[in-house]
């Protein structure tokens, strides 16, 4: 895992893998679970948020550098910033609290591998969504059944978007 002027080797790269091994791990139960029942559950989200900030926090420790702590403070910074605009969106809009939550989680996750990662995880998981909805409703519609009121689960589309950010390294 580099990124920029900052890699991690040793201790803190089997950290790093761990870490983001228990993201998989959660992202594809997630997504599984949403896309049944368009849930996201607590048992699953939170435990995520302890075991970033947990294993990036030991990734600082262990570097003592002072571009693993910017990284921590991009990835909990990002964490907030997510969580916030989330929770914004889903009190006008169709967006239930799963998503806000995973929001976070995703904003910690991508934030520590850059502000541009962050970026374009979010914006390839909302098109993503965006262009199943669209056919969702275009086949509906051609084939006369309504499509008001559908509910399509966000968080797969999100978590896909954070997983192409991160495995297409969108890293500045």
């Amino acid at each position: 895992m580099t990124h920029a002027n900052f890699s991690l080797t040793g201790p803190a790269l089997a950290v790093g893998i761990v870490v983001y091994g228990f993201f998989a791990a959660g992202s594809a139960a997630l997504a599984v679970i949403d896309a049944r029942t368009k849930l996201l559950p607590n048992r699953i989200v939170f435990p995520l948020y302890g075991a970033g900030l947990a294993g990036f926090g030991l990734i600082v420790a262990i570097l003592h550098d002072g571009a693993a702590v910017r990284h921590l403070v991009t990835a909990v910074v990002a964490m907030a910033v997510l969580y916030g605009l989330f929770y914004l969106l889903a009190m006008f809009g169709p967006m239930g609290y799963g998503d806000v939550k995973l929001a976070g989680v995703l904003g910690l996750y991508l934030g520590w591998l850059g502000v541009a990662v962050v970026f374009a995880g979010v914006l390839l998981g909302t098109l993503a969504a965006a262009l199943v909805a669209v056919g969702i409703v275009a086949v509906r519609a051609v084939r006369r059944r309504p499509w008001r009121g559908l509910e399509i689960p966000y968080g797969p589309y999100l978590l896909a978007g954070a997983w192409a950010a991160i495995l297409l390294d969108f890293r500045a």
